[in-house]
């Protein structure tokens, strides 16, 4: 837990927060055996302290099962 000093209080508890906000629909990559892997573009931000930033990102999606469930959440920054 060392890496995280600076964002943790005392307690344990984060420091910052972070929102995701789409800023289109998302697009299926593929859908095979199961495997549902989607994209959605969107902003990214993050706040702490009073301060924020602002990212472009997408999010790369990859859920399966029933009830479907994600297994696997990335996101990238740059343009949509």
């Amino acid at each position: 837990m060392k890496r995280l000093d600076g964002w943790l209080d005392a307690k344990g508890a984060p420091t910052f927060s972070s929102s995701f906000v789409p800023s289109g629909a998302p697009t299926i990559v593929s859908q095979s055996e199961g495997v549902l892997h989607v994209t959605i573009p969107g902003t990214l931000k993050h706040s702490q302290n009073g301060s924020s930033t602002t990212y472009r990102v997408v999010v790369e999606v990859r859920a399966s099962g029933k009830p479907m469930k994600i297994h696997h959440l990335t996101q990238t920054t740059g343009p949509p």
